[in-house]
């Protein structure tokens, strides 16, 4: 630890209580690896606690919004998500002009953060599950007090940081949580696979981009088409021949006597392949009605949007 980074600019106290309790007085207990595990979960948060104590000097349990600022972008970076380095740690006069951050407004913040996915079972709670409904902080106090995890100044904080991130006046909604909520390695990681874009937005794709996103769609269209039409194309082809042999075979001539003898009679007599004779032309009708249909159903559905219609993407599809 004491060849790190974090531990050159802000110094844990090796011979800290904490430190004693985990590995004995003389620092050399034997811990096992579920007990290294505890230690170093526990150890994140001591940590804070330690650079909190390195910052308050005159031991008053006040630091400045500029030692808060370095605190959090060193030992709680992992806490810290896009919105809340650019919007909050990185403002002037963080929180709300005041120029001193008290020890328990820090222990709060930092709560807060470790919490998150509790505070979102709170919102859905005061909401039924609906994710839209504004929550007033009243609300979600009165929610939250069957939670005793929670406290007064994480809600204050909370609602305090929802306002200066999206501008919400006292009201929240599930998105703005999501604003403020660490990412977990696996969510980090699926969430750069997901955003892995050509353009930051539609606007920006060019005409060429545009082609190739059609063209795109339209060679999917088609493969699904064929695809289809081949799965069912033998079902068509014997009910065809069950509907041409009742019009046009006289009285007592029946060449099929139902759906199954008229499939086994094609097999014996044209093979597994005559159950796909005429298939092509049934191709050329279907693929490119399913590939135009999908290449159409991104352009629907942004005119429908832009109109605000109320339709869901099912009803364009129908």
């Amino acid at each position: 630890m004491r060849k790190t980074v974090l531990h050159k600019k802000l110094p844990f106290n090796m011979e800290s209580t904490f430190v004693r309790l985990y590995f004995g007085k003389d620092k050399k207990r034997l811990v096992t690896y579920p007990e290294f595990s505890q230690f170093l979960h526990d150890f994140h948060e001591e940590y804070g606690v330690e650079a909190f104590k390195k910052c308050d000097k005159d031991g008053t349990g006040f630091i400045t919004a500029a030692d808060f600022r370095d605190i959090m972008l060193s030992v709680k970076n992992h806490l810290l998500t896009k919105d809340l380095k650019n919007k909050v740690i990185n403002a002037s006069g963080f929180p709300q002009g005041e120029r001193k951050i008290s020890f328990p407004y820090y222990m709060a913040f930092n709560s807060l953060l470790n919490n998150m996915e509790l505070i979102k079972r709170v919102y859905l709670n005061a909401t039924n599950g609906h994710r839209t409904q504004e929550v007033t902080k009243e609300e979600f106090l009165h929610s939250a007090q069957m939670m005793s995890q929670i406290t007064p100044l994480e809600v204050d904080i909370l609602f305090t940081l929802c306002d200066m991130i999206h501008h919400t006046n006292g009201r929240i909604v599930y998105n703005d949580l999501n604003s403020i909520t660490p990412e977990q390695y696996f969510k980090q990681v699926t969430r750069r696979v997901a955003e892995i874009k050509a353009v930051s937005s539609p606007e920006e794709r060019s005409v060429l981009i545009q082609i190739l996103e059609s063209t795109y769609r339209f060679t999917l269209g088609s493969i699904a088409g064929a695809v289809g039409a081949s799965a069912v194309y033998p079902i068509d082809l014997v009910k065809t021949r069950m509907q041409n042999q009742r019009t046009g075979s006289f009285i007592g001539e029946v060449a099929y006597r139902n759906s199954w003898d008229c499939f086994k009679k094609v097999i014996r007599h044209e093979g597994v392949f005559g159950l796909y004779r005429g298939l092509v032309p049934q191709l050329i009708g279907v693929a490119p009605e399913k590939a135009i249909k999908l290449t159409t159903f991104g352009p629907r559905s942004k005119f429908c949007r832009s109109l605000d219609l109320g339709l869901k993407s099912t009803d364009l599809l129908t």
